[in-house]
């Protein structure tokens, strides 16, 4: 069981597939996804910048331990973002926003058949 916290984790594909060839035995990848660290500090991400990090870039950090035939369980992700930037939800335009992201994400990782979770 190995646990890993994207996008922080770019040398875990190869250290995995490591350990498949050596013969590590069955292995499940416990994937945790947050876009809150994902820039620098005082560098926040714009809402499309964080969809596309949110869907497309989840989905190529995980598609690895997919096609190796690893299962991989999306353990943990979160609408938290921009370092826990204050995001006023009595404005509607940030709970559009706010809403869209959830429903992005939860598309993108119910789309793979190779990610196991309760979506």
């Amino acid at each position: 069981y190995l646990s890993f916290i994207p996008p922080n984790d770019e040398a875990v594909p190869a250290f995995v597939a490591g350990l498949v060839a050596a013969g590590a035995g069955r292995l499940v990848i416990d994937q945790h996804w947050y876009l809150n660290w994902a820039s620098p500090p005082g560098s926040p991400l714009g809402w499309e910048e964080m969809h596309r990090r949110a869907c497309s870039e989840a989905a190529q950090t995980w598609r690895p331990y997919v096609a190796a035939g690893l299962p991989l369980i999306l353990g943990e992700w979160s609408l938290a973002t921009n370092h826990d930037e204050h995001v006023d939800i009595a404005d509607a335009a940030a709970r559009a926003q706010l809403r869209r992201l959830f429903l992005a994400q939860l598309a993108a990782f119910s789309a793979d058949a190779g990610v196991l979770g309760a979506f």
